[in-house]
């Protein structure tokens, strides 16, 4: 079982942004969906050909952590399970690690690992991608934001703002609609 103490950030730049982590950090691509609000399964495919299923629990705490617990899962119970869902999202994530040797420059300091979402909705419009940074445990956000990503930062959503989460976001009604708050989309 895991505590994450993780925040979100709205970027913008959709394509431009993909293009230099993908081609710098990497990828995989997810497909994810929601039985219920806490209970989802998810396929990661790596560009390498790998893929993984899991079955995951996350709740959000009162406290504004996260309990997420995960267990892999075979190719075929994750297929078995697919037609018991609703909300499906596919998306693709680049990752930017933190090994503990590299925490020693300001931008990195107690910062593990921060996950870009390209989310890929059916009509295939790009409203936005979604950064989410988790951080060691007694941080109520990042010291500093990665500079490769600062550009790109229109939003920190706060910690109690649940309207971008993954099973939300897998909306694209609800998603169109906060581009449009946030003004990237007429």
């Amino acid at each position: 079982m895991a505590i994450e103490n993780e925040i979100k950030f709205i970027m913008t730049k959709y394509d431009e942004l993909e293009t230099l982590l993908s081609s710098v950090y990497g990828w995989e691509d997810i497909n994810q969906a929601y039985f219920d609000s806490n209970n989802r399964i998810r396929k990661s495919s790596f560009k390498n050909g790998r893929e993984e299923h899991v079955f995951a629990f996350k709740q959000r705490l009162p406290n504004g952590r996260t309990v997420e617990i995960e267990s892999d899962i075979s190719e075929s119970e994750f297929d078995d399970l697919w037609e018991f869902t609703s909300e499906r999202l596919s998306k693709r994530r680049c990752s930017v690690f933190c090994k503990k040797e590299d925490r020693k420059t300001e931008e990195w300091l107690n910062v593990h690992r921060w996950d870009i979402d390209f989310p890929r909705w059916p009509s295939g419009n790009k409203y936005f991608a979604v950064a989410e940074v988790e951080m060691l445990s007694d941080m109520e956000r990042p010291k500093h934001i990665l500079s490769v990503l600062k550009p790109y930062v229109i939003h920190e959503v706060p910690r109690n703002d649940n309207r971008f989460s993954a099973k939300k976001l897998s909306d694209e009604k609800h998603a169109r609609k906060l581009a449009k708050e946030l003004k990237l989309w007429d």
